[in-house]
């Protein structure tokens, strides 16, 4: 097992899904959609697809046509911290210097989705949301994003794994 050939795989697939995913939330932001708020799950898509893509890479180009589960979730979790960190990175830069309105928009969606929330949490849980609401940064709003695209891959790789696994038989002959 080549663990470069794991690292660069996941590197390639990763910026690719990263990239991917920022050029959807550019076309939502074009659209007046806020592209870190409901809407961006039009894009779930993208990750799931460069998970397979890369996992499926790396058994069949990197291991020869087998590859553990193990080895799966492995990769598909290195996939993801790529895909996360050039999103993250990428959204951030553009937060900050061209899509300022972003944070706002996310705000918005945010206390919409307290107010309907509300009847459910009681009034302290309320205040200390639109607090802490209210006290969020573009930094803080692409660290709970990172948070979520690290979550999101972990279990996707997990499930994603379970299906691209592919051992060698017990009856196989080592090729030389």
């Amino acid at each position: 097992m080549n663990n470069s050939s794991q690292l660069k795989t996941a590197m390639m697939y990763g910026a690719f899904s990263g990239l991917a995913s920022f050029i959807l939330a550019i076309v939502l932001y074009m659209l007046n959609k806020n592209p870190l708020g409901p809407v961006s799950w039009l894009g779930f898509w993208i990750p799931i697809l460069f998970l397979v893509i890369g996992i499926q890479h790396h058994r069949d180009k990197d291991l020869g046509g087998y590859i553990s589960y193990g080895r799966g979730v492995g990769t598909g979790v290195l996939i993801t911290l790529f895909l996360s960190i050039v999103f993250c990175v990428l959204i951030y830069g553009f937060a900050t210097f061209i899509g300022t309105d972003i944070l706002e928009g996310f705000k918005q969606d945010t206390f919409e989705g307290l107010e309907k929330a509300k009847p459910y949490m009681g009034d302290t849980l309320y205040e200390q949301a639109v607090e802490e609401t209210e006290k969020l940064t573009v930094g803080g709003m692409v660290l709970g994003e990172f948070q979520r695209k690290i979550l999101g891959g972990i279990i996707m790789s997990l499930i994603i794994a379970a299906f691209m696994r592919k051992q060698k038989s017990i009856f196989e002959q080592p090729s030389e």
